[in-house]
């Protein structure tokens, strides 16, 4: 627990904190490194490259979910990510490695977005909705995106981050 307290408090102090000097302009001014304005969200024609979670995941288990997404509107992004899972028997031996396809979506309102998703497109079907923020760098072309998301299968809420190339 203290590890993942600490790694959230360092990408967000990270992502919070840091500036960029423009040499164009006045010694005195500065950009934030995340704009959290409209244009900085989400455009029309914007794709996504990402991992789908990167939280809650031992070193030793690390492992990227692969995600892509395009942005059909200002307001609406629609994606896919790969993830890997396992079939249990009854005594909860790993029967099979399964490789699951995850569709997701996310509707942009000012700084916050909306996320709709699946679990795996296989017969134990579940839904995951939760709210979240992107933050972007003021290229515009990487992103971060921490999420709240309730899980519908398991009653349970977590913590999703993601992260990748938006261009």
């Amino acid at each position: 627990m203290k590890n993942l307290f600490l790694t959230l408090t360092l990408i967000l102090g990270t992502t919070s904190f840091a500036v960029a000097q423009d040499t164009t302009t006045d010694v005195h001014e500065e950009k934030a490194c995340c704009e959290t304005s409209k244009t900085a969200q989400n455009t029309k024609g914007d794709w996504y490259i990402g991992t789908g979670d990167i939280s809650n995941t031992a070193w030793t288990q690390f492992a990227l979910s692969p995600t892509i997404g395009y942005a059909f509107t200002d307001d609406v992004m629609v994606g896919f990510s790969l993830n890997q899972g396992t079939t249990l028997d009854s005594t909860n031996t790993i029967v099979a490695d399964d490789l699951n396809l995850d569709i997701h979506a996310r509707y942009f309102y000012k700084e916050f977005f909306g996320y709709v998703g699946t679990q795996n497109l296989t017969t134990d079907f579940g839904l995951n909705v939760g709210v979240g923020k992107l933050f972007t760098t003021s290229t515009n072309n990487l992103y971060l995106d921490p999420r709240v998301v309730y899980n519908t299968t398991d009653g349970t809420a977590n913590l999703h981050i993601g992260f990748g190339l938006k261009f």
